[in-house]
């Protein structure tokens, strides 16, 4: 425990001495800000200038900052291990007892714990929708998990922040399938059930069926997170 964290505390002051990843931080309350009061102001603008009203679509956009909140730590963890990668530190750690397990424990689980938490606080405090503390942690569990896959994804296949940033905007793409899930009808909707965002889709869309969803999205995120994990480990 003690290597991890001491990994976990130097990664802490890397992130201090780097502004643009200390920036990534508040960002999950700031969007939440923006989602729970300047949504509804701009909406009530649109209402008076144009006679649309957007509120029946506020749970597209609560699934959207549950997505996106853990994704902000889940940046940061990639990509102070890529510069890691770069500047040749990784290398130090591969041949010290903090190897493997103790560094990928230190530099992604931790701070998916972290995000975890905040991605509850977001779910809780700037959704539109009431819900649960059950249903805060279980939405904000599958959000992590899936932010972790894409970390799992990136750090696979990208040797530096460049590639890692390309590898990034394409993995991105996957957050939109929470889409059919919404505007497609079953079966054909069930194409898009490998993607974690499915299963958030679904669950903010069919209510009745919360936990039957909320265990397939679970068994999903695990399959992709064993996939990718073992291809990662690999590299350290």
């Amino acid at each position: 425990m003690q290597y991890i964290y001491t990994i976990f505390y130097i990664g802490l002051r890397q992130i201090k001495r780097d502004g643009m990843l200390l920036l990534l931080a508040p960002l999950p309350l700031l969007l939440g800000t923006f989602n729970k009061y300047i949504l509804p102001i701009a909406n009530d603008f649109i209402i008076d200038k144009i006679n649309i009203d957007l509120a029946p679509y506020f749970a597209i956009s609560d699934i959207i900052l549950i997505m996106l909140a853990p994704l902000f730590t889940v940046m940061i963890s990639v990509f102070l291990m890529l510069d890691e990668r770069d500047e040749g530190t990784s290398l130090y750690y591969s041949v010290t007892p903090a190897a493997g397990y103790y560094y990928l424990i230190a530099r992604l689980l931790l701070p998916m714990v972290a995000a975890w938490l905040m991605t509850v606080i977001v779910a809780l405090f700037f959704s539109h929708q009431m819900m649960s503390l059950s249903s805060a942690l279980l939405l904000s569990l599958l959000a992590v998990l899936q932010g972790l896959i894409m970390a799992l994804f990136v750090l696979s296949y990208a040797d530096n922040k460049v590639e890692g940033l390309a590898l990034f905007k394409v993995v991105n793409i996957t957050l939109f399938a929470f889409l059919p899930a919404w505007f497609l009808a079953a079966p054909i909707k069930y194409v898009f059930a490998v993607f974690p965002s499915f299963w958030l889709g679904e669950l903010f869309k069919y209510r009745d069926a919360w936990w039957l969803n909320g265990v397939l999205g679970l068994v999903c995120c695990i399959f992709w997170s064993i996939v990718f994990f073992r291809k990662l480990l690999s590299k350290y």
